[in-house]
Formats: C-alpha cells, sequence, structure tokens
C-alpha cells in the first residue's frame, strides 16, 4: 500500500489484495488470528501471539487509511472492529505499540469516533505508566531490558499525540527516543541491540546478532519525529540508520542482494547471515519507502 501510494500501479495494490485475503483465512470465529499456517493449509497454532495481532491492527489501519478500493477498506474495518476488543488484555509493550500505529491511522479515517480516541489514549496511557515505573535518571526506557522493534514504542507515542494531542505522549517519546539512539550509535555508526542476551538495565549491550528490522524502526521513527520537531538531526540519524543496510556497521557489510533486490537476515559474530527472510526484506523497503516520500533517497 505505501508502495502504491507513492508509484500507484495495478501490482502493488493486487499484492495487498491478497495480504488482505490471507488475514481473513486467518481469522478466527472469535476475533482473533491464527499466526502459523502449513504448506498443507492447516493451522499451526491455536492462536496467534500478541505481537502478531498488533501487527494484524497495524496492517488494518493503514488499509483503512490508504487509497485501496473500498471493497478492502470495507473488508479490513470489519476485521479491525472484530479482533480490536483482544487488544485490550496484551501485556507486550510492543504488541501496545503496534495496536497504537494501528487506532492512528484508523482514527484519521474516523475522527469522529470517541470510542477509538479512548482506545488510543488507553494504549499510550499504559505505555507511560511502564516508562515511568521502569525509567531512571540512567535508564530512560519502558521496561527494564531492550529487545526487539525497540523504536517502535516511541514512535507510537508520537503518532498518539499527533492523534490526541497530549504534550506528555511527545515528551516521553522524546527522551526514550534519544535515549535509545545514544545507545545504539557509536560514531555516526548504527550498533542495533544485538539479540543474544538483549541489553539489560546495568548490563553491557550486546554486540550480535544485529537485526535488519531495528535500522527500520529507527528510519521511521527519526523521519517522523524530525518532521514533528524540525529538527534535522533526527534525518541524520535516518539516513545512518538506512546506511546501515549498505555497509555502514560493524562488519562493514552490505546486507542487501543487489541481483534479487532482498535483504540478508543480519549480522552475527561470524558475519553476515545469508538467509533472506520476508520479515527482513519487507521491512528494509518500509524503510526506503518512508525516506523516498521524505524526499531523502
Amino acid at each position: 500500500l505505501r508502495h502504491h501510494e507513492l508509484f500507484g500501479g495495478y501490482e502493488s495494490i493486487k499484492i495487498a489484495k491478497i495480504y488482505l485475503i490471507f488475514l481473513l483465512n486467518m481469522y478466527r470465529k472469535d476475533g482473533r488470528f491464527h499466526n502459523f499456517l502449513g504448506y498443507n493449509r492447516e493451522y499451526l497454532d491455536e492462536v496467534g501471539t500478541e505481537d502478531s495481532l498488533g501487527h494484524t491492527l497495524w496492517a488494518l489501519g493503514k488499509t483503512i487509511n490508504s487509497n485501496a478500493s473500498d471493497e478492502m477498506k470495507k473488508l479490513a474495518k470489519w476485521l479491525f472492529d472484530n479482533s480490536l476488543p483482544h487488544s485490550r488484555q496484551f501485556t507486550s509493550p510492543r504488541a501496545k505499540a503496534f495496536a497504537i500505529l494501528g487506532l492512528t491511522n484508523y482514527y484519521k479515517t474516523f475522527q469522529n469516533d470517541t470510542n477509538i480516541e479512548k482506545d488510543i489514549r488507553f494504549f499510550a496511557d499504559n505505555l507511560i505508566d511502564q516508562y515511568n515505573k521502569e525509567s531512571t535518571r540512567d535508564w530512560k526506557w519502558f521496561e527494564a531490558y531492550m529487545t526487539y522493534a525497540n523504536a517502535r514504542l516511541p514512535h507510537s507515542l508520537l503518532k498518539a499525540n499527533d492523534a490526541v494531542e497530549d504534550k506528555n505522549y511527545l515528551k516521553v517519546c522524546l527522551e526514550s527516543f534519544n535515549y535509545l539512539t545514544e545507545n545504539q550509535f557509536e560514531n555516526a555508526v548504527f550498533q542495533p541491540i544485538g539479540t543474544k542476551g538483549w541489553f539489560k538495565k546495568g548490563g553491557i549491550k550486546p554486540k550480535y546478532d544485529q537485526q535488519p528490522l531495528e535500522a527500520s524502526c529507527m528510519v521511521e521513527a527519526a523521519i517522523d519525529i524530525g518532521e514533528k520537531t524540525g529538527e534535522k538531526r533526527y534525518n541524520k540519524i535516518a539516513m545512518d540508520s538506512f546506511q546501515w543496510y549498505y555497509g555502514k556497521n560493524t562488519e562493514n557489510s552490505c546486507l542487501i542482494n543487489t541481483r534479487n533486490f532482498t535483504c540478508y537476515d543480519g549480522l552475527t559474530s561470524k558475519g553476515l547471515n545469508i538467509d533472506q527472510g520476508a520479515e527482513s526484506t519487507i521491512t528494509y523497503y518500509l524503510a526506503y519507502l518512508k525516506l523516498k516520500k521524505r524526499g531523502l533517497v
């Protein structure tokens, strides 16, 4: 859908429709979704994770707030409305952030829906509470550790502020994102939190494994924060994060397969992980399209 908004054409909207129908096929009668499907078309789980539902709400919200067909928007809204109640039991802060990203897209189309506004505040206030509970002078974060998709948390608060105009959301967004940036850059080289052990409060940040997802999250958050604040340094953060894909990283390794235009799965202590999973490639293109929309690439 982001590609279609920038470039138009039939192919991208055709693929988006296929993925939307896939979500319909993964939908459970109780309003939740499965997350895994085998080649034999049998579900491989009882119910999907919180993160998967959060991602689904984000995707559906974006569909509603897009130039997709009315038919697609109607289906996306039906799925969104029926699955949203289950999100209120989320315990994962990332799932809450994904839900906010979906809700704020939905709200752009239905600004008179006071229930959606309440839901945005519900999740944003919950993240603020977690931040106030865990953050200290030396640890400005929502949990006692940093794991994956970290930049989505402050990014979601930025979007919540845009929707309902709560200055505290913006304050915590900037505090936490700036702290995250301090811990992921060294000499203008992006060094994301490694997945081997995560980064725990009072501990040492693991260097490996570095995942493409983190660079993408930083790009998207930094661009929007820069647009909100008018500070050009956030554009530099976005560009330095994006250059991680092209070799401006600790291993001087390019993560883009220029033959297939896919993305390798990350950097390990032994070098490049040459697997090319869907998440790595999709998140790379999300970052690219964000920069393209802002005229930075």
